[in-house]
């Protein structure tokens, strides 16, 4: 330690966290800077419309974060994206519509439907984690974000008790969040040309939207199966939307903005849905068809880690089982 503390050496990230763990501090707070879950200016931002619980979640996502670092630095693996989270743009529907045209560009996906989202976002080096966040009264937040500025990178923590349709949305909302941020902290506000300028909350969820349902593979989709604008059935809409992986309630929506459905039938539609929804804790009225590869980064870096020699793996097993304590599985 008084070699340490004189500068004579710089502890490795493993120590730098041991050090950490029994200060009861965070790594950050040992150089005097603001953590990537600082509570001030925007390196984290708590889910919308969560009310309780918003300190406990924040901390404990803060440690879900250290541990992932730390478990980065003992496998000399590279912490920062190689999806740009820095992209201007006007914070209006064709603004946006642009923004998820660059960002699916950069995944190499392009009008492509996705099959698992958490994995294509993972292996562009996004950090994901899917767990049980703590909240207050019963409530837990459904989802939290935080931009780690020093390595151009992300932290997204989606709750582990919802349906897929549901997980997938709240990832691209929360992926939206970050690019709603970073816009403001490198231009400012760009005009709307052609939209009114949306605020976060709205601008995340259309970039969720729009992602997940791009205008051009809805429309190659319903042309290619010939449903005309009052050809939809309620057991089709619910067919064709596991394609998407969204909820029914989000395609319909999407059909609407798309004008690919009668205004007569959305409207039919979207209260059958909501009705099911309300009688049914938000399950989906067709069920779930897809299962998600949870965790997967974070699974192989401590595979990884704990198969190491000496130090490094014994650091490896013992964030292992605290991210255990903490609720986090790895499948």
């Amino acid at each position: 330690m008084n070699v340490i503390e004189k500068g004579r050496h710089v502890p490795s990230g493993r120590v730098l966290y041991r050090l950490a763990q029994e200060l009861g501090v965070s790594v950050d707070d040992l150089f005097g800077r603001p953590g990537v879950f600082a509570k001030t200016g925007a390196s984290a931002f708590l889910s919308y419309g969560d009310t309780s619980g918003g300190e406990a979640a924040l901390e404990m996502a803060a440690e879900i974060a250290q541990a992932f670092m730390t478990l980065e630095d003992l496998c000399g693996a590279m912490k920062c994206a190689v999806l740009p989270l820095h992209i201007p743009f006007a914070a209006a529907d064709a603004g946006i519509e642009q923004l998820v045209t660059q960002v699916r560009h950069h995944l190499g996906i392009t009008h492509a439907v996705v099959f698992d989202h958490f994995e294509l976002l993972e292996n562009a080096g996004l950090r994901v984690v899917c767990c049980d966040l703590p909240g207050g009264k019963g409530a837990e937040p459904a989802s939290l974000c935080a931009y780690d500025r020093a390595n151009a990178n992300a932290f997204f923590f989606i709750r582990r008790r919802m349906n897929p349709e549901r997980q997938l949305f709240r990832l691209l909302f929360e992926l939206g969040r970050i690019y709603w941020h970073t816009r403001q902290a490198i231009v400012g506000t760009l005009p709307a040309r052609g939209g009114e300028l949306l605020d976060e909350v709205h601008a995340a969820r259309k970039f969720a939207a729009f992602f997940l349902m791009p205008a051009m593979s809805v429309r190659g989709t319903v042309n290619q199966l010939g449903i005309a604008k009052d050809g939809w059935t309620y057991e089709l809409l619910l067919r064709i939307k596991h394609r998407f992986g969204v909820s029914a309630e989000s395609f319909c929506i999407r059909l609407e903005e798309l004008g690919l459905i009668e205004i007569a039938l959305a409207k039919d539609f979207k209260k059958r849905i909501r009705d099911y929804y309300a009688a049914n804790r938000h399950a989906e009225p067709d069920g779930s068809r897809r299962r998600l590869n949870h965790n997967g980064r974070l699974g192989d870096l401590l595979s990884n880690a704990t198969a190491q020699a000496g130090e490094a793996g014994e650091e490896a097993r013992h964030l292992a089982a605290r991210l255990a304590e903490l609720g986090v599985g790895v499948e």
